[in-house]
């Protein structure tokens, strides 16, 4: 899956969905002590077994087997995937997971029995369930500033906005656990592309100075009113290109760790600027 340009396109908004389409929590609501992506975990949750909710045309959209994400991988499972016994990157699996069922346990599998029956949905999960939902979101889901708490952000999932292809914004590599700056875009190391649209977002209100505009020309006022993720080329892209975002817009050049990759993304990294290091791995709850 991917996000390709059927035609030409010029460098300005080609996509944008209003953020009330997107699924949401906002940090400065999340009872303490609860991880956001667990939050936003269990509202998809809520949402995909009722059968009344308006984001279900959405959740059929996602995949329904999650066993290539590392969260669902048990501890009979992480030997013959890792026979490498220094290899540090089953413990921090092996310590999500734990997390992860712990959490349901304790708390969300009762929460979740809450919130259906307060909607009158008769609707069940069990930990398979919820170990799909939070796949979903720790390697779907975008972190945005909060349009009026200066304090807060929002994580969210989004409708095609999530169906976007990583590729890193910088050349260089990883060394000894620190980002060296290398040669400049188009030579980078296996001849990888580097990321050519920008994933980012127009918050609700918003004055669209006179360099946005230009831009944005074609995003209707009720749409910039209540604000909206978009998709924007860097430059012009030719039909058949594939729009690739970063998924890590800060720090490194854009570049994904090995343990970042597998654990949260479910693909391995097959270009030589990724890292081994699993301290690249930024846990799911965090915001750049």
């Amino acid at each position: 899956e991917g996000v390709f340009a059927l035609q030409d396109v010029p460098a300005e908004a080609v996509a944008m969905v209003p953020l009330s389409c997107c699924l949401s929590v906002t940090t400065s609501e999340v009872p303490e002590g609860v991880r956001p992506d667990h939050e936003l975990a269990l509202r998809l949750l809520i949402e995909a077994k009722d059968p009344s909710s308006p984001f279900l045309p959405y959740i059929r959209t996602l995949p329904r087997d999650a066993s290539l994400f590392a969260v669902t991988w048990d501890q009979e499972q992480l030997p013959r995937l890792f026979p490498d016994p220094d290899d540090p990157l089953p413990a921090s699996i092996s310590a999500e997971r734990t997390a992860t069922d712990e959490a349901w346990g304790a708390a969300f599998s009762r929460r979740f029995e809450q919130a259906a029956s307060a909607r009158g949905t008769g609707g069940e999960a069990g930990g398979d369930d919820w170990l799909w939902a939070v796949a979903m979101v720790q390697s779907r889901s975008y972190a945005r500033p909060h349009d009026t708490e200066a304090n807060a952000s929002v994580l969210s999932l989004e409708p095609l906005m999530d169906l976007a292809n990583h590729a890193p914004f910088l050349a260089g590599k990883v060394v000894k656990g620190a980002y060296k700056k290398g040669a400049a875009p188009g030579s980078s190391p296996g001849g990888r592309p580097f990321r050519n649209t920008l994933h980012s977002y127009v918050l609700p209100g918003t004055a669209l100075g006179a360099i946005a505009q230009g831009k944005l020309r074609n995003l209707p006022p009720a749409l910039a009113a209540q604000g909206c993720a978009m998709l924007m080329p860097l430059s012009p892209l030719s039909g058949g290109s594939e729009l690739l975002v970063s998924y890590r817009d800060w720090g490194r050049g854009g570049l994904l760790g090995a343990a970042d990759a597998v654990g949260r993304y479910a693909f391995a990294p097959s270009n030589p600027l990724a890292s081994p290091d699993p301290s690249d791995w930024v846990p799911p709850s965090s915001t750049p």
